[in-house]
């Protein structure tokens, strides 16, 4: 028997219209048979689900033949959606002059990505005994578990999805490299660094700055002017040493804004 040809339904149009064959124009009593037969394709087609119904990863093209029946072909199949990546290594700065509440928002989001199901590690230099030996502290008495390090490279030893290091102008050296290549680990990683930006003669502290210009957020925090209650960004110290690096707190540092920065004034 003569093997049916199968024509696709979007290109051949109505299936019961004239049109030109190598056999000439069709007659009326077939045209007529395959316009029924058409029609009759056309309602079961209608009834049927759409060919996503089943399966929405696929796309399946209808043809029909010149004896009206519908057959399908051309299938093709999406790519599976790709699952989600962990998120690119990330640097947060936070920084701003001292009382400023930089260890508060450091602590804050150490809590955060906890919530979040993230692991967490907190450090600080072994040096900053003033209110724990170890736990991360704010001047308000807030406290957080953590650990200390002698250097920045003893960073590179903790294993988790966040690692943060408070009071981080503490090292004038090491501290970048270290950052870097925690940051090399990939995707995944976050580190959070607290400190302060200037020193006390106004100048950048350590590898701060080189930090600030990596970092993907910066949080400028500000104090209070001791002499006007306005926004400040500088700290001074009210004793006469010239130490890079002095641990202390209230009564030793206050802040002030631009307008004050050199007024003097009476302490009580």
């Amino acid at each position: 028997s003569r093997e049916t040809p199968l024509i696709d339904a979007e290109v051949a149009g109505d299936i019961g219209s004239p049109a030109s064959t190598n056999e000439g124009v069709r007659s009326p009593t077939v045209s007529r048979a395959l316009s029924g037969e058409a029609q009759a394709a056309s309602r079961t087609a209608a009834k049927a689900p759409p060919p996503h119904a089943a399966d929405t990863n696929a796309r399946t093209r209808l043809i029909m033949g010149w004896d009206g029946t519908l057959g399908a072909s051309m299938t093709a199949t999406r790519p599976d959606p790709v699952p989600p990546s962990s998120p690119p290594a990330r640097l947060e700065v936070i920084c701003g002059p001292m009382f400023a509440g930089k260890s508060t928002e450091l602590m804050r989001r150490l809590r955060a990505a906890a919530v979040e199901g993230l692991t967490i590690v907190a450090a600080k230099p072994h040096i900053d005994t003033r209110y724990h030996p170890t736990a991360i502290a704010s001047h308000t008495g807030e406290l957080l578990q953590g650990l200390a390090i002698t250097s920045p490279a003893d960073l590179l030893s903790l294993r988790a999805d966040v690692i943060a290091l408070d009071e981080a102008h503490f090292y004038r050296e090491g501290l970048y490299d270290a950052v870097m290549r925690l940051l090399a680990r990939g995707p995944g990683t976050r580190v959070i660094l607290a400190g302060l930006d200037r020193t006390s003669l106004n100048q950048p502290f350590g590898e701060m700055a080189r930090l600030l210009i990596e970092a993907d957020e910066v949080v400028k925090l500000t104090a209070p002017c001791a002499v006007c209650a306005r926004p400040a960004v500088h700290t001074v110290r009210l004793f006469d040493s010239k130490e890079d690096i002095v641990v202390g707190g209230a009564g030793m540092f206050e802040n002030r804004c631009r307008e004050h920065l050199q007024s003097t004034r009476e302490l009580p």
